[in-house]
């Protein structure tokens, strides 16, 4: 897909997207609270504090689930609606985040973030918006010890 268009649209339709994707409904299945909780339990056995990056964050429900478990997670997403409400999530759980969860927007192929000190890379519905990719495996390559 083009970046633009998956860009324009997460932009656009934030809100309904973590809807329709965290509580289902009528035709929808919620996709991203399933992957959300199947992430989470592959990642239990992670002691915390890791570090961990979550490539396409979207509204930022795993980085705050995973803040909570004691982690240190940076969220990102080309989206800048999508981390403004990442942020706003985070702001509304920060009572209950034993690690700390920080969002910053960016795209895929031009990010800078310290390389080869993430325990873990996380990303849950990406790679299907891509063109080709590529981008996804050499972002968590870079990112990972």
């Amino acid at each position: 897909m083009k970046k633009s268009i998956v860009k324009n649209h997460f932009t656009a339709f934030a809100n309904d997207w973590i809807k329709s994707s965290y509580e289902g409904g009528g035709y929808e299945y919620p996709t991203a609270r399933h992957r959300l909780n199947v992430v989470r339990d592959i990642l239990a056995d992670i002691n915390a504090p890791a570090r961990i990056t979550d490539l396409g964050c979207g509204g930022g429900h795993l980085a705050v689930h995973l803040a909570e478990a004691g982690h240190e997670v940076t969220g990102i997403d080309q989206s800048e609606e999508m981390i403004r409400i990442s942020q706003s999530i985070a702001a509304d759980r920060a009572s209950h985040l034993k690690g700390t969860a920080t969002f910053r927007q960016a795209e895929l192929e031009e990010l800078t973030v310290p390389q080869h000190d993430q325990d873990a890379v996380t990303s849950m519905g990406v790679i299907g918006y891509l063109a080709y990719d590529a981008p996804i495996f050499h972002a968590a390559d870079a990112l990972l010890k």
